[in-house]
C-alpha cells in the first residue's frame, strides 16, 4: 500500500525525515510518498493540488500533517483546528 503525506515542513524537516520511517514501523508493506509544502499557509493553499499529485502517483490514501501552532511562534493563523480544516477542505474541493 502506498500512502501519500503532505507536511508543512521543508525538504529536510522533521516530518519529511521521520514519516517514512514511522510508516514502515507500523506496517512493513507501506510505501510513504512525502511532499513537504514548507509552512502552514502553503499547505492550506496548495494541499488540494498536491493531494491530486500523490493520488496520480499511485497513493492509495493521502494524509495531511500540520502543527496547530508552530514551535517558532510564526503567525500562521490563530491555532484553530476547525479553521485549518475548513481551509484545507476548500483546497481539496477546488482540486
Amino acid at each position: 500500500m502506498k500512502i501519500g503525506f503532505l507536511v508543512e515542513c521543508g525538504p529536510e524537516g522533521a516530518e519529511t525525515r521521520v514519516i517514512s520511517h514511522l510508516a514502515k514501523m507500523i506496517n512493513r508493506e507501506v510505501e510513504a510518498d512525502v511532499i513537504p509544502l514548507g509552512n502552514k499557509p502553503n499547505l492550506k493553499r496548495q494541499c488540494g493540488e498536491y493531494a491530486k499529485t500523490l493520488l496520480d502517483r499511485g497513493s492509495n490514501r493521502v494524509l495531511i500533517v500540520w502543527d496547530l501552532l508552530s514551535d517558532w511562534q510564526e503567525y500562521e493563523g490563530k491555532g484553530c483546528r476547525h479553521d485549518d480544516k475548513e481551509e484545507i477542505c476548500q483546497s481539496l474541493s477546488a482540486a
